[in-house]
């Protein structure tokens, strides 16, 4: 530490390529910098869609924490200002369970209580452990079967919520968007009206690799061995007739998105949102769509043990706020499906949008923290792309941001990256970046004079309706900048 924060320019980052990424941005080899978590007092678990918050996605769920007293106290805060604290109940473990595990005996009797006392009676308790499990091994597949068996109406299913799990391939808000999905089973054809009997199910879906040019074409219309659905299985009308599901959020989008419009164009007769199911057999339904979208690439793993489990293809769209990048993968999206998806009337209104914001806001200047409804990069790139100048970003590193960071060292190779978990930051003076906007919630702390633009809502945006609803955003913080 020298005695500043530790920058880089993107000129500089995409030079050294993502086989030299700098040791500052690595957490594995350096202690943790917890900003901007801190700031709230709180877990950085707990804040909006934790692992616990998360966990209860599925409707008529209750969940038992199973930890030591201090896991579970910011669960009590958070829950309380969220409104959930009442579906949450505690299995305290004690010293001599973090040693022998005997907490572990417990549980199935604990279930009972809660199914007993909860009104009305949940469907569903989801047991969330924490890192003590994990370093004692333990198996939580087996401890939830045990507890099923001595209560049969009860489904009973794990979430982890392991730190210490954080850098691996498979970190805690990956996991648990998996195991929201684990209770789903095909249901008879007889009983989902949605589905078009006789049609059977694409052979596989594989994700994208390329945000920027997304092979949907290739990946959709692969045919499987065993000579299951493909893209030419549509019904006489050229649809599919059947439902889609998105994957990847807990809330669910903006009512005004044109996805929702799309998805009904190109023959989806209803799109399900984990969030929209009120019932849990509502939530059943969910294992017989046609497709699973997935909207946020932590779901790729859920996506893909659907795609093992019940045969269900998947392909993911990525959230963009490049006009031109969003109507590519529309289109590519629709073609995959062999289908002209027309998004004319989106796209034109998008343009336009951007048109009158570049004319307002001309010569304007930006920074972006990593806290907001955003990938910071594909952001930074977009407004970089617009003709904004971006000054800075502040954000964590890893491998999936190379493609934007490559793209955005050629329109504005000299915005600098910050990297909030590096120790250097104890050195960041407050405000010594200077840009007219400052985007993220997290970005109000590090650029405390400029206009802020939170994003990050639990409601959330995609697509054309995304980038038009962010522009308004701006404008209205400049208009309460300039009040002040």
């Amino acid at each position: 530490m020298n005695g500043s924060a530790y920058c880089i320019t993107i000129a500089e980052l995409a030079e050294r390529g993502v086989k030299d990424i700098p040791q500052e941005a690595a957490t594995t080899k350096h202690l943790v910098y917890s900003s901007p978590a801190t700031l709230s007092y709180n877990s950085p678990g707990a804040q909006g869609f934790g692992v616990k918050r998360a966990g209860l996605a599925i409707p008529e769920s209750v969940e038992l924490v199973v930890s030591s007293g201090c896991c579970g106290r910011n669960s009590t805060i958070e829950g309380g200002a969220a409104g959930f604290s009442e579906k949450i109940f505690f299995l305290r473990m004690d010293e001599t369970d973090l040693v022998t595990g005997r907490h572990l005996a417990k549980i199935p009797q604990a279930v009972k209580e809660i199914a007993d006392f909860y009104k009305p009676r949940p469907k569903v308790v989801v047991l969330c452990v924490t890192c003590a499990d994990a370093l004692l091994g333990t198996d939580m597949e087996r401890v939830c079967r045990r507890a099923e068996e001595e209560n049969p109406d009860i489904k009973v299913i794990p979430t982890y919520m392991y730190a210490l799990t954080r850098e691996s391939i498979k970190p805690p808000m990956v996991a648990v968007r998996r195991s929201i999905y684990s209770l789903l089973k095909k249901l008879p054809i007889t009983n989902y009206q949605m589905t078009i009997q006789g049609i059977q199910r694409y052979s596989r879906v594989l994700p994208i690799e390329e945000p920027a040019s997304p092979d949907y074409t290739k990946v959709l219309s692969s045919t499987d061995k065993n000579g299951v659905r493909t893209a030419d299985d549509r019904s006489e009308h050229g649809t599919f007739g059947g439902s889609v599901n998105l994957l990847g959020h807990f809330a669910p989008l903006y009512d005004s998105c044109e996805l929702y419009e799309l998805l009904h164009r190109l023959g989806f007769a209803k799109t399900n949102e984990i969030s929209r199911c009120k019932t849990f057999e509502e939530y059943k339904m969910l294992a017989n769509a046609e497709l699973n979208l997935v909207l946020h690439p932590e779901a790729n793993y859920a996506a893909e043990d659907l795609r093992r489990r019940l045969g269900t293809p998947y392909a993911e769209l990525k959230r963009l706020y490049q006009a031109d990048k969003i109507h590519k993968q529309y289109v590519l999206f629709g073609a995959a499906l062999e289908q002209k998806l027309d998004d004319a009337e989106f796209y034109e209104a998008a343009k336009e949008r951007v048109h009158c914001f570049k004319e307002k806001f001309a010569g304007c200047s930006f920074s972006i923290g990593q806290t907001l409804n955003a990938e910071p990069f594909e952001l930074a790139l977009a407004l970089a792309r617009y003709g904004f100048r971006v000054d800075a970003v502040f954000a964590n590193l890893n491998e999936g941001s190379y493609p934007y960071i490559r793209q955005l060292a050629l329109v504005s190779p000299d915005t600098k990256l910050y990297l909030p978990a590096s120790p250097t930051m104890l050195n960041y003076r407050t405000g010594q970046e200077k840009s007219d906007f400052s985007l993220g919630r997290d970005a109000e702390y590090w650029l405390p004079d400029a206009a802020n633009v939170p994003w990050n809502s639990e409601r959330q945006p995609f697509g054309f309706d995304g980038l038009v609803k962010l522009l308004d955003e701006i404008e209205a913080a400049a208009e309460r900048k300039s009040a002040k």
